[in-house]
């Protein structure tokens, strides 16, 4: 089966656990990744697993993993999402491809590549790849712009990377729209 797989981490959390000690720095997380459990679950995406300060889920359609990992980076650039007044940073990584899919847990290599890609995103950022954003529609790929081709652990070919541009901003570059030719305005190469 083909799916969206989307990691989103909280950025610094190791700071934060020094800085606020266990139980504030473990409340403000839990509560973190509750809410982008919410999120997910509005966009038709199910939680497959949380590790530490790290969500995991899949999403039967690209367009709705997209759109969750927008939603979840403007909510939490713009308010605070905990009861302790700190503000976190998210990053978050989306890839597309088969999926293992074994009792309620995800295997493969579309779930590998997801967690690196978030490992590469920065805080507040959203990236993603290739065989996501051909998967999206005109809408979406207009907040899409082309961001590196990285060589990625256990892949023998490069990866092109993309950035997603979940904030609205009159300067920013972004890719057309047009879908014929897609493969020459995807290609890094």
């Amino acid at each position: 089966m083909k799916c969206a797989i989307m990691f989103a981490d909280v950025v610094g959390s190791t700071q934060l656990y020094e800085e606020l000690g266990d139980t504030i720095a473990s409340d403000c997380v839990n509560q973190c990744l509750n809410k982008m459990a919410e999120i997910t679950h509005q966009y038709q995406g199910v939680v497959i697993n949380t590790i530490g300060d790290e969500i995991l889920s899949r999403f039967m359609h690209a367009s709705d993993a997209m759109k969750a990992a927008c939603n979840i980076q403007e909510i939490f650039s713009a308010s605070v999402m905990n009861d302790h007044n700190v503000m976190l940073s998210l990053r978050i990584g989306v890839h597309y491809g088969e999926i293992i899919s074994r009792e309620s847990d995800v295997y493969g290599d579309v779930v590998n590549v997801a967690a690196r890609v978030a490992n590469i995103a920065s805080a507040k950022q959203v990236l993603t790849t290739e065989e996501m954003v051909k998967q999206l529609p005109p809408e979406l790929l207009a907040k899409i712009r082309r961001y590196d081709q990285v060589q990625i652990k256990g892949k023998q070919q490069s990866l092109a990377l993309f950035e997603v541009l979940w904030e609205e901003s009159n300067d920013m570059t972004i890719m057309g729209t047009a879908l014929p030719g897609l493969e020459e305005n995807l290609s890094l190469h």
